[in-house]
């Protein structure tokens, strides 16, 4: 049930939480004794004892949404044909695969073994309370440096097949990671880069190692 029409008027949208049982559909007095139990659903028992003591004839409709779609219809026979059929294979633990998305979203994956020592050592709970000091944006364009998958980086476009040559356009010495571009490459300011000898200065001062990836 959507909406009660009433004098051409309909009610603000009625969406229950649970199905309604098919009794409940095919006997108006089921129906008003099931959605008299229902909380949410106290402003439809009011409007139809309202309708009740104006002396309105009330008409209840049950409208099929998706009966006579060959689309529907079709996934309906197929899922059914499913569910009656034996299941194989590994039992699926919703918990379990749950945190391990969020694991995946959540840290980075490290391409370089100086970047994985570090940060595995040092652990997520300090990088991110470190990081706190960057913008939403700041944390995303470092994180994806020091995981190598940053779209600017040659060994990225590289490896997606986007140009042949991953080699850092500035000092022409090494493959243009983003461990080179943030520690190693003797061309991109200099003088940052004596400051970032090693990745803990990365992780002691993320902003810094920002400032060696500006134009």
């Amino acid at each position: 049930m959507n909406w009660v029409s009433y004098e051409g008027k309909r009610s603000k949208k009625l969406v229950f939480k649970e199905s309604v049982p098919q009794g409940s559909v095919l006997s108006p007095l089921l129906f008003l004794l099931y959605i008299d139990d229902l909380d949410d659903e106290r402003e439809v028992v009011e409007l139809l004892h309202t309708l009740h003591q104006q002396e309105c004839d009330l008409t209840f409709m049950w409208c099929p949404s998706h009966r006579g779609i060959v689309g529907n219809e079709l996934a309906d026979e197929k899922a059914k044909e499913r569910s009656e059929q034996d299941q194989e294979g590994t039992d699926w633990h919703y918990a379990a695969s749950k945190a391990a998305i969020k694991r995946s979203i959540k840290i980075p994956p490290m391409q370089h073994e100086r970047l994985r020592k570090v940060y595995g050592e040092r652990g997520e709970k300090l990088n991110r309370i470190e990081e706190r000091q960057l913008t939403r944006q700041e944390q995303v364009t470092l994180s994806r440096l020091r995981g190598g998958h940053y779209p600017d980086l040659r060994s990225w476009q590289h490896k997606i097949g986007r140009i042949e040559d991953p080699i850092c356009r500035n000092c022409k010495m090494g493959e243009e990671t983003g461990e080179h571009v943030l520690l190693e490459c003797p061309v991109i300011h200099p003088s940052i880069h004596s400051q970032l000898t090693d990745p803990e200065a990365i992780a002691k001062e993320p902003r810094l190692a920002l400032k060696v990836w500006e134009k």
